[in-house]
Parts: structure tokens; C-alpha cells; sequence
């Protein structure tokens, strides 16, 4: 029995309970580079980061996810890459910036490498990879209920794999795709899986 106890006492200490749940807050150390990042005005286009590089997650799904930070108008974002996972900070002026998690979403690995852009004060992401294929849905955060919504568009447009390649004008309020590619593992095809369209889009 005692054996068991500091089992128990020892996972506690080490964490390991609290890694089953979703982190409701994530740290960053600021620096230099953040003071000046949050002084600024004007939105600021998302920041990719490799795993474990600026903040260190208890959940173990987090620790192996990339993540996103970036800036609108008036507050700043981190954002973990293939998932809905939404963390806005809330303490632009301490030394450890401390990011509360504002999502009610649990879905991982359904959008992967989805491209996500800010109008303003609203958030976006539009295509990625799931579940054996590529989509063209736009999703636009929800403040209100904090999911993430289809957000209806003309045409659906797969974004590139490689999505550092499209570009929102924040002036024009185009978002500029330069190639689709389509890819659906679940149909058969002679050649390669992945097809690519070559003419440029530009959604409004």
C-alpha cells in the first residue's frame, strides 16, 4: 500500500496527472524581441514555431505540435499548429508572458498545415490536411462561443502543403493562394495522388 501512495505522490509531483488535461495556460519568457513584437500597432502575420523552441506544454499531444504566434490590431495569439487550439495573452507587460487558452475545441490533425491569417480583429485559417485528404475550408474563430466556424466562400480552394507561400493583403483584404493541391488518398489514381493546379487565386 505504501508503495502505491508514493506511486501516486510522486506522478503528482512530476506532473504526470495534469498532462491528461489540455493546458489552460501556456508560458513564454520574454525578450526583446516580444517587447517590441507587442509594442507594435499593426497586425503581425503568424510566427511559426518548432515544438518545445519558446513555450513547454504539460499535454503530451502539445508538446509534439508546432505552433503559431501572431498579432491582431489589439491583442496577441498563440495558436497550436493542426488543431483548433486558441491561447490569447494576458499579461503583455510581465517577463513571463502567460497565453489563457479562449477555445472550447478538441480536434487535433484535421487541418494540418492550414494557412491562418487575421482581418482585423478576426481570425482565420483556411485548408490543410486530414484524415487522407486535402480541404479548401475557410474557418473563422468564433469569439462568442469560442469554436471555430465554416466560414461560406464561393469556391472551395486547396491551399499548397508548403502554405508560407500564400499571402493575405491586409489593405485589400485579398488572400492570395498561388497554386491548388489537391490531394485525396481515399481514390485511386494512375500517377501521384497529389494534384496541382496552376492558376493563382485570390479570395475576397
Amino acid at each position: 500500500m505504501n508503495k502505491i501512495v508514493g506511486l501516486l505522490v510522486a506522478i503528482l509531483i512530476s506532473g504526470g496527472v495534469l498532462s491528461a488535461e489540455i493546458d489552460t495556460v501556456v508560458f513564454l519568457k520574454s525578450s526583446p524581441f516580444f517587447t517590441d513584437f507587442l509594442k507594435r500597432k499593426a497586425p503581425i502575420a503568424a510566427l511559426h514555431a518548432s515544438p518545445n523552441k519558446l513555450i513547454n506544454p504539460q499535454h503530451p499531444t502539445l508538446r509534439d505540435k508546432g505552433y503559431q504566434i501572431f498579432k491582431t490590431d489589439s491583442n496577441a495569439f498563440i495558436h497550436i499548429a493542426s488543431g483548433g487550439l486558441l491561447y490569447q495573452l494576458e499579461n503583455p507587460n510581465d517577463s513571463i508572458l502567460a497565453f489563457k487558452r479562449i477555445d472550447d475545441t478538441e480536434n487535433f490533425n484535421y487541418n494540418v498545415s492550414a494557412f491562418l491569417f487575421t482581418n482585423k480583429q478576426e481570425i482565420y485559417n483556411i485548408g490543410g490536411y486530414g484524415f487522407w485528404k486535402s480541404s479548401g475550408t475557410l474557418r473563422k474563430y468564433n469569439f462568442k462561443d469560442a469554436e471555430w466556424d465554416a466560414d461560406p466562400i464561393n469556391e472551395e480552394i486547396h491551399i499548397p502543403f508548403v502554405n508560407d507561400l500564400c499571402w493575405f493583403n491586409p489593405s485589400t483584404e485579398k488572400l492570395f493562394i498561388p497554386y491548388q493541391q489537391i490531394i485525396n488518398y481515399g481514390i485511386a489514381k494512375k500517377n501521384d495522388e497529389t494534384e496541382i493546379d496552376k492558376r493563382v487565386y485570390n479570395l475576397i
